[in-house]
């Protein structure tokens, strides 16, 4: 496991009782569990009691899980007073949540749900998940018996793979067309130290605002345009009306300096004799020069919200904008409306410890090691890696004491970034801290 402590000089910061989480893949449950226990909060991490219930532990280091999460807290769940809102099929991780908190089911989800065929979708998987496998005729088929004809019907194994994963997919998309994803929204503070939401425009495709006023428990409403599929891969609201946002043309800009920091520092090797340091520098340039090339194809081709849009709606709702240079994107070639993240450092779980100081914990990066061949010795000797041109801006607002990077045993947070769009604020759900 490695936490790395920066060394270089769905709320908004608050004060919070922790975090859900459900997955310890590569240890990433257990790294936010050892910055908890210097900062102050908790994590509640949902695990088996039996075969089919969970409960949930609270500061325990779990056992290391070697497969990828498959669901994220963040964005499936969310405590409101004691509401639960969560996108997740009602099961016993609901339950096991509900049941720790004191909290129940959020009304106007419920009843959206009831315009769906989600009951009969269970239904079904339910039933293929029972289904009893028989050879016959060499081959594995499974019986099936239809209570309308009162026969038993064979059907082969790759009809019911087929089903069950059509059906899955309807049941995952019924929930969400019917759950407010829990990273597509933040709820922040106004001047007047009233709860108001800044929201993805996507959501309101399945709610109205007099419908999210009253599952979020707020009055007003800010409609964020999208810069990716969630706001929380672009933008991070801090404390007291400030809000970070990925600034594509920083990231450039920062690229851009690294150039030239590296040529610098090439030209004094050659100046001093140095052939073998100038000869190191040589791929570094060489990577980041055709990143940046291909970074700026990205941002001016992908078809979300730029900047600039996001950040003038922010500025009229009454936020101080912060750009920094906070994500480095690429695109899919199966699908080029999807941004695959090389790196994100807007993706965070933000509050304040028990001193009122913002504690910033947000994904890890092997681009500067991995892909530019930036070693650590070469950033010592340029004054340069895409990393710190982040935190020397985050640490103009943010005591970097209280600023910490998980990257996961075998880099498992690049993998969920660079396979899901999702990072360590993705794997949280937050719990405010009880009054």
């Amino acid at each position: 496991m490695r936490v790395d402590k920066v060394s270089f000089t769905g709320y908004d910061a608050r004060k919070l009782d922790g975090f859900v989480m459900q997955s310890n893949y590569g240890n990433v449950a257990n790294a936010m569990t050892q910055i908890g226990k210097i900062e102050g909060f908790n994590v509640y991490f949902v695990k088996n009691k039996d075969y089919d219930s969970f409960e949930l532990s609270k500061n325990q280091f779990q056992q290391e899980e070697k497969t990828p999460p498959i669901e994220f807290p963040q964005d499936k769940m969310d405590i409101r007073g004691k509401n639960l809102l969560s996108g997740f099929e009602d099961n016993s991780i609901t339950d096991a949540v509900k049941y720790h908190f004191g909290l129940k089911k959020d009304r106007l989800e419920v009843q959206a749900r009831k315009k769906h065929p989600i009951d009969a979708a269970k239904a079904k998987l339910a039933e293929l998940i029972s289904l009893k496998p028989v050879i016959i005729g060499g081959e594995k088929q499974y019986l099936y018996n239809d209570l309308q004809t009162n026969k038993t019907i064979p059907l082969s194994e790759e009809y019911v793979v087929t089903t069950f994963g059509k059906t899955k997919e309807s049941l995952d998309k019924m929930l969400d067309n019917t759950h407010l994803r829990g990273g597509n929204y933040f709820i922040t503070k106004n001047k007047s130290g009233e709860d108001e939401v800044l929201i993805g425009a996507d959501e309101l495709k399945k709610f109205n605002h007099e419908q999210i006023q009253q599952m979020l428990k707020v009055d007003k409403i800010h409609v964020i345009p999208q810069m990716d599929k969630d706001l929380d891969m672009f933008i991070r609201p801090l404390n007291n009306g400030k809000v970070l946002i990925a600034d594509d043309n920083m990231t450039k800009n920062a690229m851009a300096e690294g150039l030239i920091k590296i040529r610098e520092t090439a030209q004094k090797c050659v100046a001093r004799n140095d052939y073998a340091s100038y000869e190191r520098l040589r791929r570094p340039y060489n990577m980041l020069s055709m990143m940046l090339d291909a970074f700026d194809n990205v941002a001016a081709a992908n078809k979300f919200a730029k900047t600039d849009e996001t950040a003038d709606v922010l500025e009229k709702a009454g936020y101080e904008v912060i750009r920094v240079p906070g994500r480095l994107c690429s695109t899919s070639q199966k699908d080029p409306d999807k941004l695959i993240h090389l790196y994100n450092f807007m993706n965070a779980n933000v509050l304040l410890n028990n001193d009122n100081e913002l504690v910033y914990i947000t994904n890890d990066s092997i681009f500067d090691r991995a892909t530019l061949g930036i070693t650590k010795d070469i950033e010592n000797m340029t004054g340069f890696s895409m990393k710190k041109s982040f935190f020397n801006e985050l640490g103009k607002y943010v005591n970097l004491e209280h600023a910490y990077t998980i990257a996961g045993d075998n880099n498992a947070i690049t993998e969920t970034l660079l396979n899901d769009g999702k990072g360590i604020h993705s794997m949280c759900a937050e719990v405010l801290e009880q009054k």
